[in-house]
């Protein structure tokens, strides 16, 4: 934890998220001392519609800021690692059939999920493809996240508060920020594969997954 926050790149963020815990604490008193539970969530329902624009209004802001600045901070040298450059060549030797290698040698920084940026790099072989890709897939993951949440919750309310909450969350600004890594993708995936474990399967289909009730042997 120290040398985290020794960093100076590490800085703005811990200052990001120490503000906004504090913040949280002082509004959650301040709920507690003048609002009920019931009054509470029924005026949060009523403003279902208002949270739900806040979400997309929110990721579309998120999407387009960070867009800018991961560009802006390529073009000024302060990506603060040398990964975006190491999987560039793996997709150049990947485009010339030469899979899982770079300019230093077989299975460096192996990652399959490269492959799902492998057709962006063959029609553009910039940088900033990698680094707008990024962008885009972590926005992107608040669509499965609201669907999860608004479902699990049953409230529209639940899956735009959710949302709003990864969004503003400052380590995901962070790693949005720092260099390139195609686990950027994770986020998209997870929240996907937890939306289709919690829908029900259709009518005669057993799920591929474990279900809450263990299955038992027929006798």
């Amino acid at each position: 934890m120290f040398h985290l926050a020794a960093r100076a790149a590490n800085a703005p963020f811990l200052g990001i998220g120490a503000m906004i815990v504090v913040f949280a604490l002082i509004v959650t008193r301040w709920v507690r001392a003048t609002y009920n539970g019931y009054e509470l969530i029924a005026r949060f329902n009523a403003r279902e519609r208002a949270f739900k624009r806040a979400a997309l209004v929110l990721a579309g802001v998120y999407g387009i800021v960070y867009c800018y600045l991961s560009v802006h901070r390529y073009h000024k040298g302060m990506l603060g690692a040398w990964d975006l450059g190491i999987f560039e060549s793996v997709l150049d030797n990947a485009l010339a059939g030469r899979f899982f290698r770079d300019y230093r040698g077989a299975f460096d920084h192996l990652d399959v999920g490269l492959a799902f940026f492998l057709p962006f790099w063959a029609l553009w072989r910039d940088a900033r493809v990698l680094l707008v890709l990024q962008t885009a897939a972590l926005t992107l993951a608040a669509w499965p996240l609201y669907l999860l949440a608004k479902e699990v919750s049953g409230r529209v309310v639940m899956g735009a508060v959710v949302v709003i909450v990864y969004l503003l969350y400052p380590l995901l600004g962070a790693g949005n920020l720092y260099d390139f890594h195609a686990v950027s993708l994770s986020p998209l995936f997870f929240f996907s594969m937890l939306l289709f474990m919690q829908r029900p399967s259709p009518p005669g289909r057993r799920p591929p997954w474990p279900t809450g009730k263990a299955a038992r042997p027929q006798a």
